[in-house]
């Protein structure tokens, strides 16, 4: 109750500030007034956001500054509020506080029977769904609606922000995959957004076949300790994806790495997925079956994740019309993979750099 007051009172000091800066507008005033930026400056470092920081879209001091800078940053500075209220979930859930999370959740707008499905899993885990993977998952992984390749009947689509320009994106991806189109979530990319990602899941999923779990800069490629906090943080979102879609596979990207960081990451996760996605195989000449030896321990549902058709290092030098150009190899490699007893494939068609 004493936060639902707090939030109130902000909410309450910023709409009446708002008035205040129209009110000069309707007058033809400039608005020049210091205690007006000092509180919009105070409403973001509440957020946990520096106001000086160079990388927000102002630079505004406090002389002679015009009402609409004035303006902007109070609107910043409510959004940088409401995403420091989302990260506080995915801060609790990396702690394994998930009551606390849910609560937090609820609070900002989450459907309560939603979070009373998430609890039921967390009190009783033997009742999570299991989904198999039926016949061989064949797919490619986009950004965006214009990297799409009409060769491919399903879609892995990276929806990691949720404003109006994004959301478009991914709704015109879902008009013109004929398949299923997975989500896949990039949790550090997430930041701040985790109320938005359920919202549009909810609306979406008629049209959505799966999830994969983890992205990006959070993987046992990028990061080498903190395991457990992150495995915590996945089995939040793990049971957020069971409870909406419960016949929908949730599967986990593991990164195949010499150090063994991939087993220490499977060993942290406190939840079996209901497939393995494996990274960082890059080209179409890889010894697949030497692969699938080595990570057949893992899980009995084996994928390709992340194929390129070459080298890593080919690929930061790769032009689009020799990306079309391994088309031809792709069908040889699928038979490969096919006889090496793994699952599927995740073809990237976006951008490296």
């Amino acid at each position: 109750m004493a936060r639902q007051c707090s939030y109130l009172c902000h909410s309450f000091k910023l709409c009446a500030l708002i008035v205040f800066l129209i009110c000069g507008m309707l007058l033809g005033e400039e608005i020049t007034d210091e205690d007006a930026l000092q509180e919009a400056d105070a409403a973001l470092a509440e957020a946990g956001v520096d106001p000086e920081e160079e990388t927000l879209p102002w630079k505004i001091t406090f002389s002679k500054a015009p009402m609409t800078e004035i303006i902007s940053k109070t609107h910043i500075a409510s959004d940088a509020r409401a995403r420091s209220q989302n990260i506080i979930i995915q801060d609790l859930a990396r702690k394994g506080k998930y009551e606390e999370a849910l609560v937090q959740a609820e609070a900002l707008g989450l459907d309560p029977v939603l979070a009373n499905k998430v609890r039921g899993y967390l009190a009783s885990p033997m009742t999570i769904p299991r989904v198999p993977i039926l016949g061989f998952h064949e797919s490619c992984m986009i950004e965006n609606v214009g990297q799409y390749e009409e060769y491919f009947e399903n879609a892995q689509l990276i929806a990691d922000y949720f404003e109006e320009e994004e959301i478009k994106n991914y709704e015109a991806v879902f008009k013109r995959v004929p398949g299923d189109v997975w989500l896949v979530l990039n949790v550090d990319k997430l930041n701040g957004q985790f109320v938005k990602w359920v919202s549009f899941v909810q609306k979406h999923k008629a049209r959505i076949g799966g999830f994969r779990l983890s992205d990006a800069a959070v993987n046992n490629y990028d990061i080498k300790d903190g395991y457990a906090e992150i495995g915590h943080e996945l089995y939040f979102y793990y049971l957020t994806c069971k409870a909406m879609l419960p016949a929908a596979p949730v599967g986990l990207t593991v990164c195949l790495m010499a150090d063994r960081s991939d087993e220490r990451w499977l060993r942290a996760m406190p939840f079996e997925p209901d497939c393995v996605f494996v990274w960082n195989v890059y080209t179409f000449d890889a010894n697949f079956q030497k692969i699938f030896k080595i990570c057949s321990p893992w899980h009995e549902t084996l994928i390709i994740g992340g194929m390129y058709g070459q080298t890593y290092r080919q690929i930061l030098e790769d032009s689009k019309s020799e990306r079309g150009a391994r088309f031809d190899r792709y069908e040889a490699y699928i038979n490969k993979i096919r006889v090496s007893e793994f699952k599927g494939s995740v073809y990237v068609l976006r951008k490296v750099r």
